[in-house]
């Protein structure tokens, strides 16, 4: 079962029939935290937690929830999202745990890089522009079971992959997983908790497979990447705005019939938009991203901005444009929300080039379910700014 499926519709944990508080628990780990109305505050940071709860789900004799720890702070411009699990032979036992491994293994690292003035920085590159992020003075891995890693850990292995996964955003939040149960490795790499198959696959690289098969070992790091001030520049758009923006140009896109009308309703779009930049991402975006929802395929890290006059290209990771990601949360949301019809979702896909090579490869005898997207590419001019 998902967890979306099985989870409150309340912010809140709430006391649980044990009379266990996973947040209390959370807060009383922590000198100056505030525990109250189902939130844990941490003044001194600048920082609030909330807790969903999934269900407790027997296992024969054991219990698991999952628990998803909601994290705000003014330096992230969605708010920060972590899932843990519990497991024990008790209610308690399975919660306490999911409490402690956020504690440990997220929560710890992020207080430590909030408050952190530390001079190790890392630069990114965005087409034209340079971004300084300033890297954590407290890094480790969070251990489960038996060990398998040696020799550095997962930042330090995989550095200069992840830089090149950075845009313009205050704040990335990198989750690196891995777990080796008897020969069967597991491994995720996670950006602003969305999963990137080709920084996955380079995470794989990495992981060392132990000299005997071991019943069950687990490594995961949590890296919290905050630019500094003398290079950041605050979007001139919101992630409510964008997800507002993607709803109403999803019905506009339902009209298109002809490239009359698709020029007329690309106006009215450029009309709406609060910048020209933030208008070409969502008309060359949202069929695409459609796409991939309904289409339920996945898609490579890269995405590539093609200059329209110069013919200029500029290879980017889609984690890099805030665009691509509020743009793909927002069509997600929409889909789910909306529950649009067949006929609906095709005037859509009418308009994906990536739906069309699609079709193409299922006719020549393709599974669908093998199909992976590859880059992007998108046409801008000489004003366009990825923000």
């Amino acid at each position: 079962m998902k967890v979306s499926d099985v989870i409150n519709n309340n912010d809140g944990a709430g006391m649980t029939p044990s009379g266990f508080d996973p947040l209390k628990y959370v807060a009383d780990r922590f000198p100056g935290a505030v525990f109250s109305d189902n939130t844990v505050t941490f003044p001194e940071y600048g920082l609030t937690v909330k807790l969903r709860m999934g269900e407790m789900t027997p296992i024969n004799s054991n219990y698991t929830v999952q628990m998803i720890y909601i994290l705000e702070h003014e330096y992230f411009e969605e708010n920060m999202t972590e899932s843990v699990a519990g497991f024990g032979s008790t209610p308690y036992a399975a919660m306490k745990m999911g409490a402690e491994s956020f504690c440990t293994g997220v929560l710890h690292f992020i207080l430590a890089a909030l408050k952190c003035d530390g001079e190790e920085t890392v630069t990114a590159k965005v087409m034209n522009d340079e971004q300084i992020f300033r890297v954590p003075c407290t890094m480790g891995m969070f251990h489960v079971g038996e060990r398998f890693m040696s020799g550095g850990d997962f930042w330090h292995l995989l550095k200069d992959q992840i830089v090149g996964y950075l845009g313009k955003k205050k704040a990335y939040w990198i989750k690196l997983y891995a777990a080796w149960s008897g020969d069967h490795l597991t491994v995720e790499a996670r950006i602003n908790n969305t999963v990137y198959p080709e920084l996955t696959e380079e995470l794989r690289k990495v992981v060392r497979k132990p000299a005997e098969p071991i019943p069950y070992g687990a490594d995961k790091q949590f890296i919290l990447l905050i630019q500094k001030d003398e290079t950041y520049e605050k979007a001139p758009y919101t992630h409510d705005q964008v997800k507002d923006l993607v709803y109403d140009t999803i019905e506009r896109m339902k009209e298109i019939d002809s490239s009359e009308s698709y020029n007329a309703i690309a106006g009215r779009i450029y009309d709406d938009c609060p910048v020209k930049s933030l208008a070409r991402e969502m008309i060359a975006f949202i069929p695409e991203i459609y796409c991939c929802v309904v289409l339920n395929t996945g898609e490579r890290d890269g995405i590539i901005a093609l200059d329209s006059n110069t013919g200029k290209q500029w290879e980017m990771k889609r984690s890099q444009l805030r665009g691509y990601g509020w743009i793909d949360g927002a069509v997600y949301r929409y889909i789910r929300e909306k529950a649009p019809s067949k006929e609906e979702n095709m005037k859509i896909l009418g308009i994906s080039s990536r739906f069309k090579s699609a079709y193409q490869a299922i006719t020549k005898g393709a599974k669908l379910e093998d199909l992976v997207f590859s880059e992007m590419m998108y046409r801008i001019d000489e004003d366009y700014i990825a923000y």
